[in-house]
């Protein structure tokens, strides 16, 4: 059975240090960085997640307002091309 991760633990030991890791953090066209958030719901029973970047917690919060308000589904996607 896999390890069980619990988030809030590790948040709480990160917090001191208060710096993600290198690829959680990238800049945008004028060198403003962006850091990686965390969604999670429970489908069936099951928890899922699902990451997106944003400038500071607050505007990941109003994404996730804008998410509720306004997420589409498009459909599965079936390649990724290279930056």
């Amino acid at each position: 059975m896999a390890d069980i991760i619990k988030f809030n633990v590790i948040k709480a030991g990160l917090a001191a240090a208060e710096v993600p890791d290198v690829e959680l953090v990238r800049h945008d066209e004028y060198g403003r960085p962006l850091y990686c958030y965390l969604l999670e719901y429970q489908h069936d029973g099951i928890t899922f997640g699902l990451d997106f970047w944003a400038y500071t917690e607050t505007d990941a919060q109003a994404h996730l307002l804008s998410m509720v308000a306004h997420l589409t589904y498009v459909g599965q996607k079936f390649a990724m091309v290279p930056a």
